[in-house]
């Protein structure tokens, strides 16, 4: 636990080889905003994982492809259940493009409500965070964004994503 807490990652054991593998699926935790712990989605393009969608960098991205039209799902897992009113995302070269999105929220990854229905980010000159308001709040400890591409491709890129806890 230590060396999880301290290091920010995953640790697993094999008992027969008697290895120990560190994960490391994120940057460390930011003060005044809810804590991702892991995170699932479907698929990504070279290199570029949901993790690095979370990962404090801002040279990296979680990129992916909307195939045959079809959205692209990514689902982030908080530590705790928090009380949340918006995300800021921040997307890959907004100065050419568009993204479009909805949102869901759950407290047990099994029932889903809508946040953002038919989301589309805001041109900027500057790459920079978008801060996307949800109509309440909501106790949530997933969310899952459905990205279905831009305006000028099925492209779907997320270079950070965070949830201000106010």
């Amino acid at each position: 636990r230590f060396v999880a807490e301290n290091l920010h990652c995953i640790v697993s054991y094999d008992i027969i080889s008697k290895v120990v593998t560190l994960n490391q699926k994120a940057g460390k935790p930011i003060d005044g905003y809810a804590t991702i712990v892991d995170c699932k989605w479907e698929n990504h393009l070279g290199g570029n994982t949901g993790y690095q969608s979370y990962d404090n960098n801002e040279s990296t991205s979680w990129a992916t492809y909307a195939v045959n039209t079809e959205p692209c799902e990514i689902i982030y897992t908080f530590d705790k259940v928090y009380s949340l009113s918006q995300m800021d995302i921040m997307f890959n070269n907004p100065k050419d493009r568009s993204f479009y999105y909805e949102a869901y929220s759950s407290e047990d990854g099994i029932n889903w409500s809508t946040l953002v229905k038919n989301g589309e980010s805001v041109r900027m000159e500057v790459q920079d965070y978008q801060e996307i308001k949800f109509s309440d709040k909501n106790n949530i400890k997933y969310i899952k964004l459905v990205c279905s591409g831009n305006s000028g491709s099925g492209s779907n890129n997320i270079v950070e994503i965070r949830f201000p806890v106010k």
